[in-house]
């Protein structure tokens, strides 16, 4: 494997390892979201 191959080998991994992140952080926030809309739901129903 020449250097040119091995950069891009890193390169690839490392953009796979942040797609990776990123879905779970998005993932992480879109859960947060909906506990955060159900916690409204019962504030409102409680008024």
């Amino acid at each position: 494997m020449n250097t040119f191959e091995l950069m891009a080998f890193i390169f690839a991994s490392a953009a796979f390892i942040f797609t990776l992140s990123a879905f779970s952080i998005a993932v992480s926030a879109d859960a947060k979201t909906k506990k955060l809309e159900k916690r409204i739901e019962e504030l409102e129903r409680n008024k």
